[in-house]
């Protein structure tokens, strides 16, 4: 069992990170943040237990050269991604009205999401894995930050204009993609190999591309 103080870092650590967004103008209001940081953890349960469930039922039937690919992809980058982005979308459409509000609850409601994950990943396999906490916060961390601004950018265009309501979708596919490979990185090769590094620093340098700063807020 993980000690108080790191669960207390795998849960915080993300919102200090997202907390540093307001470099670049994207800190939301401590009350909203803190709110948006609890949904997004609440997220990653009901995540947890939607892909247990998933791949329980269509797991078996999934060919064997095809079941690693499946569950990266699709039992778990899917579902995750169109969970969190349920939520910002729905919370966008209440209270964003610019990209810089819709990024501001995307990577919040990701470093919620990040948090809780971090815990359920602590409490499984910190004694399996050695350094996990740092790895997490150094890799997961940012994949998952980096992922909810790319994908509340496009959230936020299926949002303002009714004519790129596919925009919605193209979220979805570009989260899951980034998510996917990621994590098809990882667990193929058994966490042996970096190659996964490649895929986050390119997702990182997406997000910040996409990022709205003050001379680029609409």
């Amino acid at each position: 069992m993980p000690s108080w103080p790191a669960l207390a870092i795998g849960f915080l650590g993300p919102i200090f990170i997202a907390s540093l967004a307001k470099f670049i103008d994207l800190a939301e209001r401590p009350k909203d943040a803190a709110v948006h940081f609890l949904t997004g953890a609440f997220l990653a349960f009901v995540a947890l237990l939607a892909e247990h469930y998933v791949f329980a039922f269509f797991g078996p039937s999934i060919p064997m050269q095809y079941h690693l690919a499946a569950e990266a992809f699709l039992f778990v980058a899917l579902t995750e991604e169109v969970v969190k982005i349920a939520q910002i979308s729905e919370l966008a459409r209440r209270k964003a009205a610019s990209l810089r509000e819709t990024v501001a609850i995307g990577i919040t409601v990701a470093a919620g999401f990040a948090g809780a994950e971090n815990i359920i990943y602590l409490c499984r396999y910190s004694e399996a894995v050695a350094d996990l906490l740092l790895i997490r916060t150094l890799t997961a961390n940012p994949l998952h930050l980096a992922v909810g601004v790319i994908a509340s950018s496009y959230v936020f265009e299926a949002l303002r204009d009714e004519a790129k309501s596919h925009y919605l979708a193209v979220a979805v596919l570009a989260a899951t993609m980034c998510h996917g490979l990621y994590d098809y990185l990882i667990m193929s090769s058994g966490g042996r190999s970096y190659r996964f590094i490649f895929v986050l620093a390119f997702v990182v340098a997406w997000a910040w591309r996409l990022a709205p700063t003050k001379q680029r807020t609409l």
